[in-house]
Order: structure tokens, then sequence, then C-alpha cells
């Protein structure tokens, strides 16, 4: 498997998050989604040590969406209030590797 760059750019990272909870968009679309706050979907994560795709409004397929950015951008998304203090941090390399892609 081809290895990523590391970068030491300031504005880039080498780690992607996967935030459980966004707070200022649409009600989220599986029931399941629905019904846990964002502290139980990272809980139920952790214990089955899986992450389940959800359809999306863009895209064809299911998907495990992550982010990446900065531990200030992560704060600021945080603080202001669009997404859950909730969520799980992954090497940008091990992504990769699992077939995780842009």
């Amino acid at each position: 498997m081809p290895q990523l760059r590391t970068s030491d750019h300031p504005d880039l990272s080498d780690f992607v998050v996967h935030l459980t909870g966004r707070l200022k968009v649409g009600a989220p679309r599986s029931r399941r989604m629905r019904v846990q706050s964002a502290e139980e979907r990272l809980r139920q994560i952790c214990i089955e040590r899986r992450m389940r795709a959800s359809k999306t409004f863009y895209a064809p397929s299911p998907v495990v969406c992550f982010m990446e950015c900065t531990v200030a951008g992560l704060a600021y998304l945080i603080r202001s209030g669009r997404y859950a203090p909730w969520g799980i941090v992954f090497d940008k390399q091990s992504v990769w590797d699992r077939g995780g892609a842009p």
C-alpha cells in the first residue's frame, strides 16, 4: 500500500476525526442516529470496534465521514456549536490502508 506524505504545514494534519454528533444540520437520516446521543454513538463504536456507514445527501453509497483538521480547527467546530464534543481520531495512513479515500 502506498505511503501518504506526512505534513509539516501548520494548517494540515496527519490525522482525521470522525465526530459522532452534528448539531446544526438537518436531522440524522437513520433511526439509530435519531435515538442515540453523540456520546452513545461513540460508546457503541468503541464496544463494537466498528463504524457503520450511513447514507448522505451527496454520496450514492453509504459512507463514514471523516474530517482532516488541526486541533485548533476541531476546537473551533465544537465551540461554534456545530458538533458535539464526541468523536474518534485516526492516523490518516491507517484509514488510507483500510480503503478510506477523499
